[in-house]
């Protein structure tokens, strides 16, 4: 899985640590957030299994093919300039998780958001589609 814009690497680290995701990498342009990334995946045992990349997501990402899933939490600016990349990049029936700030006329009929709440009970809504 491929989390573009990863911040802390949380959702990279639960997603090897808990969902079962054989990989993981993080992209993210603030070399803090990185360092952050390398501390939360060292912390939780999954250093080996993941991998946190400083850098432009619109220019770091030229190993997409081999995501399964893509999860992007950024502005709707962002996610429509990365539109191409990935419909290019994404092997069909890959998934992607967008947040609410989407770009909506891109869902499929039918697909519903999710809710999740994390660990503090904060809830946030995510959007799932799959590339065709």
């Amino acid at each position: 899985m491929f989390d573009l814009g990863c911040g802390d690497g949380r959702i990279v680290v639960e997603a090897v640590r808990s969902f079962g995701a054989k990989r993981g990498v993080g992209v993210d342009i603030d070399p803090q957030r990185i360092k952050e990334s390398r501390m939360t995946a060292a912390k939780a045992g999954v250093s080996d299994r993941v991998e946190f990349r400083q850098g432009d997501v619109l220019k770091e990402i030229d190993d997409l093919q081999e995501a399964s899933v893509v999860m992007l939490y950024m502005g709707q600016h962002m996610n429509l300039r990365l539109k191409p990349i990935l419909k290019k990049s994404v092997e069909a029936g890959s998934a992607r998780g967008l947040p609410p700030f989407h770009d909506g006329r891109r869902l499929e009929a039918g697909k519903k958001p999710i809710t999740v709440t994390d660990s503090s009970g904060e809830e946030y809504k995510l959007h799932l589609w799959t590339i065709k």
